[in-house]
């Protein structure tokens, strides 16, 4: 990986990969793709076998004597170089990386960014986030600024592949804690430009033609085989050499070029460049440097003026031209004014390892000068299109046919009409996880298509696929047709939404039907609470009656009790004197005027206590009188709604119109095997060379004290 393999490169070019992030989830007649067959790789780059419609890529002689050629898919190829960063990681942490935010180009499609998620998956990283180049390097400027003024600042990344120029506009907000405010920076994203085919490999490429036709029109190359054509190996020299002759001639002005054993066993020397000679074959690309820039401003809706700070990362800014023409157009007086307060090789690593230090539960970013707002937007509109599943289309189409058949003898009966509705989802510039609702009434189900909208301003090659996500929304239809079908057709709202990666998700699919819940009638209402009263009074006029019945039997009992008492008197008083007859006649007489009054008083006493029951229950009617006018008075009650809801399932499709698949489930667990196994032979080759070097080492010690002793040794004779 990395150094390593750029050495091996020159030895063995046909064993060694580059690029491999140009060809995530394109085609091989991307542009892209189709560029590297030109610029001398040694590689093969075919299609998918599995139907995905991506570019795959053979390797030959790397595999064991068995199978030579190992055949890559691009999301394998990433996946290790991803597997090398992480065992990178793992050594200077000293623990287990598992979470990750990993970068892409500004010009990533859906479809790429995918491509890439896929790949570190497979590397065992789970990826918090995607973020792109340029802002993770505006990011990592914004670490320690906090700006109270607006301060617009234009990134410029020439890379080896490609150049993107993205322009931010930073501000602070101010937000209470406590009893103190504490002042945190923020950027925004205003514009992008990019060019996918111009970076510091373009450059090399010149200087490879250059040296080439050198090489070809020295006098010892007359009737030989041109070098292109010769070996791959000597055009791996070639390009190895360029990257060295660019460089060089980024601080000096002319470079001395020689090539030992370049092709058959011939050296290239006597040949020099100048800079204004690399300049003058270079110009084409260097017409080019600054479109990027003016799209991004335009895009931004600002001009050179209004840009406070250029910074300059990448490789490919160090070629003194490229400065020069940044300089000629924002109208500074030198190279030095360009920013370079960044690490051009660090920065976007370091801004996208802040954006995962604050994403992941692990880290704690607490200071304010560490707090650094982000607000990043879209490059390329989006579209979206409903339409019904073609499946039920054509199940009614033919009930309607058969219908209209049975009634109409030799008929033309025509097919239902399919359902369809284009939306336009999220416009150029949108802010990432922005939301957008979508509704619609409609009772059956239909599938989803999410789309590139076509923009002047944000081209796309007609090799890429506009079509990137494919739903069928399921149970639709048979929640319309259920028992809540009498409601109507049901209402369907579905929510979008820009996920961190800048890619267009379902976040909510829902259908709902209103019932609307009547009251009761008032003259109801009234006659109910008329028979409850009637009862009411009936049980009340039941209980008087009991109560006087009650109160005669006591008065009864006492009556005859008393007479009793009389008769069992008179008894013991037969044996006295007649004397005493008229006391007695006197004594009978008063006690019946007592009994005579005693019962008098018991019927006064019940009276009185019927009297003051019927006083208390009209009493009681009175006041329930009172309360049931308020009732009479009460207002009426108002409709009740009832929402039924039924979360709709999503199901994924990838239909003809996608032009590149992304890698299943089988296919990704496939390739984790796969790179488990490599990664084992790579560690028992590397043990087995480490053995032989330490075998080697050995045996080259042993020489050199058998030289060192040669005398001490020839002293010594075998004895037969």
């Amino acid at each position: 990986f990395g150094g390593d393999a750029k050495t091996l490169a020159s030895r063995r070019p046909k064993q060694a990969i580059a690029f491999a992030p140009r060809l995530l989830g394109r085609s091989p007649s991307h542009p892209a793709v189709a560029g590297l067959k030109k610029q001398y790789l040694p590689f093969q780059i075919s299609e998918d076998a599995t139907g995905r419609g991506t570019a795959n890529l053979t390797v030959v002689g790397g595999g064991p004597a068995d199978a030579p050629d190992v055949s890559l898919s691009p999301e394998e190829a990433m996946a290790m170089v991803l597997t090398h960063a992480k065992s990178n990681a793992d050594r200077f942490s000293g623990g287990r990386v598992r979470d990750a935010v990993l970068t892409v180009p500004s010009f990533f499609t859906v479809a790429e960014r995918d491509a890439m998620r896929d790949a570190a998956e497979i590397a065992g990283l789970k990826v918090l986030s995607l973020i792109e180049e340029n802002t993770a390097a505006a990011l990592q400027y914004g670490i320690s600024r906090i700006f109270n003024e607006t301060h617009t600042l234009l990134v410029f990344n020439m890379g080896a592949s490609s150049t993107q120029v993205s322009v931010f506009e930073f501000t602070s907000y101010t937000v209470k804690k406590g009893s103190k405010n504490q002042t945190f920076g923020q950027f925004k994203t205003l514009g992008k430009g990019w060019d996918e085919s111009l970076g510091g490999f373009a450059f090399d490429l010149k200087l490879v033609e250059f040296m080439a036709d050198a090489f070809d029109a020295m006098k010892q190359r007359k009737g030989k085989t041109p070098v292109r054509e010769a070996s791959d190996r000597s055009m791996a020299k070639l390009r190895k050499a360029a990257d060295k002759v660019k460089k060089v001639l980024s601080a000096n002005k002319q470079y001395p070029i020689t090539i030992e054993s370049l092709c058959d066993d011939m050296d290239f020397r006597g040949t020099s460049i100048t800079r204004d000679k690399f300049e003058e074959m270079s110009e084409d690309l260097f017409n080019r440097v600054l479109g990027p820039v003016e799209r991004a401003l335009e895009m931004a809706n600002r001009t050179a003026a209004d840009i406070d700070q250029i910074e300059i990362v990448g490789g490919g800014v160090r070629i003194p031209k490229v400065q020069a023409l940044l300089v000629e157009m924002f109208g500074l007086k030198s190279a030095s004014e360009l920013g370079v307060h960044l690490n051009g090789d660090e920065a976007m690593a370091l801004g996208a390892a802040f954006r995962a230090a604050n994403m992941s539960k692990a880290f704690r970013v607490g200071r304010a000068e560490r707090s650094v707002g982000m607000v990043e937007t879209t490059a390329h509109p989006v579209g979206l299109r409903l339409e019904e599943i073609a499946a039920e289309v054509a199940d009614e189409a033919e009930a309607e046919v058969a219908d209209e058949a049975e009634a109409v003898e030799g008929g033309d009966p025509k097919a239902k009409k399919k359902w369809s509705k284009r939306v336009s989802l999220f416009s150029r510039k949108s802010e990432l996880l922005k939301k957008k609702k979508i509704k619609l009434t409609h009772d059956h189900d239909f599938q989803v298509t999410l789309k590139y909208d076509s923009h002047s301003k944000a081209p796309l090659d007609d090799s890429v696929s506009k079509v990137f996500r494919e739903f069928n929304v399921t149970g639709l239809r048979k929640f319309a047709t259920g028992d809540k079908k009498h409601l109507g057709t049901p209402a369907v709202e579905l929510v979008f939404q820009l996920n961190d990666d800048g890619v267009p998700v379902i976040t909510k699919a829902e259908a709902k039907l209103e019932e609307i819940i009547m009251p009761k009638e008032e003259e109801e209402e009234a006659k109910e609470e008329e028979a409850k009263e009637e009862t009411k009074e009936d049980d009340e006029a039941k209980e008087d009656g009991e109560a006087k019945e009650e109160a005669k039997e006591e008065a009864k009992e006492d009556g005859e009790a008393k007479e009793e008492a009389k008769e069992d008197g008179e008894a013991e008083e037969d044996g006295e004197a007649e004397e005493d007859g008229e006391a007695d006649k006197t004594e009978e007489k008063a006690e019946e005027e007592s009994e005579e009054k005693t019962d008098e008083k018991t019927d006064e006493k019940t009276d009185e206590k019927t009297d003051e029951k019927t006083d208390e229950k009209s009493e009681e009617a009175d006041d329930n009188e009172v309360k049931e006018e308020p009732k009479k008075k009460k207002k009426p009650a108002k409709p009740k709604k009832r929402i039924h809801r039924v979360q709709l399932k999503l199901v994924p499709l990838a239909s003809a119109s996608q032009t590149t698949r992304r890698i299943s489930r089988n296919e990704r667990s496939t390739a984790i095997r796969r790179l488990k196994e490599m990664d084992a032979a790579d560690e028992l080759r590397q043990q087995r060379d480490a053995e032989k070097n330490s075998l080697e080492s050995f045996v080259f010690e042993m020489r050199g004290q058998v030289r060192d002793n040669e005398e001490e040794l020839s002293k010594v004779s075998a004895v037969s």
